[in-house]
């Protein structure tokens, strides 16, 4: 019997919802009806994943599919088209080739069984890229025209609009109670020459909520104090699929609609010249290279427990003698719930390179003690239980798909939407399960590792790049808590002793 992997696949959330996933999985499993030398083992499939834009790399059912292939687990994979695989050719011509040197058969329900990848595949993948880049073409001329006309282009609303029908046609308009809001952000801003921050905290002390009922955050107000449509202006351009948000410099406008305007153009305009004041360096803090910070991925706030942010700030240039002069640059951990929320915290912003010192201080000396141990047993345990759950589900699967054929075999075809459904919740807790083993793996895998490296771990870090670091620190602590004059470091599960190491920091 040839084992089948049936993997199917919709790009975008509205063919989630009109179940476009259900008809490929009915063509599917009634094709491979047609076989009675194939056996259904699994099905995968990936919702709102684009062919064309996402890499091939970054989809995890394609990944899934690749580790599939190496293991041997399966002899056939079948699609509904071929391009729910993909729609690029030199991607496609790369899994294709892969899967046939692991001895898979490619089959389609509408195209038959693929033997290789010839010029025609070729030429069926190139038409589709060519085909994905027409449309996007297209569609991007219509915006941009739309755009230049000032016509509403659809999406949520700004804070302090709304969406109104006018000739049957979708128009922005000013929502009175919250333009209210908007004008108070405004004068907060340009007359008492707030932060967003201190705006945020007005406004959530008042008790004036955001429009979905939470509290004001500094992201939110600084994207209402940049927004140039509160002058009658709405922006486009400003982000694109490849290179993410775009700078402010890159944005374009529609022509000016009065009806729009809800503050005026001195008000706006003082409150771009403050904020750049105190803001010279453009988008300095969402540039900051995370490699640079040891403790990025591991470092939590001691009040709220939520993970702190790694930043780049520095102080305004100052002056001396008429010469303009840039100040250090120093790193930083910070809250960002306390930041946009103001919780009291008594610290929310932590020097980094104080914290990481006294961190790898306590860590060396722990080593140089000697106490330092590893329990492999436990993950061990945990591997061998996860493991024993996959099994379970594998054969849960194997009576359903067994009743599912039974059943058609039968022609009780009334009965098959419920075995359908039910076949794909227990795919999904398949790959979650799958997913929990390879991060028990990994584990095991820092558990080897580390134990090679306990003899001389003070002198390999020391003599280590920076991102080996990082990788020796995560292979020993699975949190660090900060607080105001103290630090906790939680160590791994895997870790048998020290559990955590508290340390009181001077000032």
């Amino acid at each position: 019997m040839k084992r089948v992997w049936a993997y199917y696949r919709v790009s975008t959330k509205s063919q989630v919802l009109h179940h476009d996933t259900t008809l490929q999985q009915k063509a599917c499993l009634n094709y491979i009806f047609n076989f009675r030398d194939w056996e259904l083992k699994r099905e995968i499939e990936e919702l709102a994943v684009s062919g064309y834009s996402v890499k091939l790399e970054n989809r995890k059912g394609i990944n899934r599919i690749f580790l599939g292939a190496k293991q041997k687990e399966f002899d056939v994979l079948l699609v509904f088209m071929l391009d729910r695989i993909g729609r690029k050719e030199e991607e496609m011509k790369y899994l294709f080739d892969a899967l046939q040197e692991k001895g898979i058969e490619i089959w389609s329900v509408t195209e038959g069984m693929v033997s290789y990848f010839s010029e025609r595949e070729a030429e069926y993948y190139l038409q589709c890229s060519k085909e994905v880049e027409k449309t996007s073409q297209r569609v991007k001329r219509r915006f941009a025209q739309l755009n230049e006309e000032g016509t509403f282009t659809g999406g949520s609303p700004a804070f302090g609009y709304q969406i109104i029908k006018l000739d049957g046609k979708s128009e922005l308009a000013i929502y009175p109670k919250e333009a209210e809001v908007v004008k108070k952000i405004f004068h907060l801003a340009a007359n008492n020459q707030f932060g967003c921050s201190k705006i945020s905290q007005e406004l959530n002390q008042d008790g004036i909520c955001t429009r979905n009922g939470k509290q004001w955050i500094y992201s939110t107000i600084n994207s209402i104090l940049r927004n140039p449509i509160y002058i009658g202006h709405p922006a486009y351009n400003k982000c694109s699929n490849l290179l993410g948000k775009h700078k402010r410099s890159e944005w374009k406008l529609q022509p000016k609609k009065d009806k729009l305007v809800i503050v005026n153009n001195d008000v706006f305009f003082k409150t771009q010249e403050l904020m750049d004041k105190r803001n010279p360096y453009e988008n300095h803090s969402s540039v900051t290279i995370r490699n640079n910070f040891l403790l990025s991925d591991l470092i939590y706030c001691g009040y709220c427990d939520k993970k702190l942010k790694a930043e780049n700030n520095r102080n305004r240039p100052k002056k001396i003698n008429e010469k303009s002069f840039d100040t250090k640059v120093y790193r930083r951990y910070v809250c960002d719930h306390a930041k946009n929320k103001h919780e009291i915290h008594d610290q929310r912003d932590f020097g980094a390179d104080k914290h990481e010192e006294v961190i790898i201080s306590l860590l060396i000396e722990v080593m140089n003690e000697g106490t330092f141990s590893v329990d492999e047993k436990k993950i061990k345990q945990e591997r061998e239980s996860c493991l024993c759950e996959i099994d379970k589900i594998k054969h849960e699967l194997k009576q359903l798909y067994s009743s599912y054929f039974q059943l058609r075999y039968e022609n009780q075809l009334q009965k098959l939407a419920k075995l359908e459904k039910e076949s794909l919740e227990f795919n999904k807790k398949l790959f979650l399960k799958e997913a929990a083993l390879i991060e028990l793996m990994t584990a095991e895998r820092s558990i080897e590792l580390l134990l090679k490296e306990l003899s001389h771990w003070n002198r390999n870090y020391v003599a280590c790049s920076e991102k080996a670091k990082k990788e020796m620190l995560g292979r020993i602590i699975n949190k660090v808590i900060l607080k105001k004059g103290n630090c906790e470091v939680i160590m791994k599960d895997y870790v048998a002793q020290p559990l955590k190491i508290s340390h009181q920091i001077k000032k």
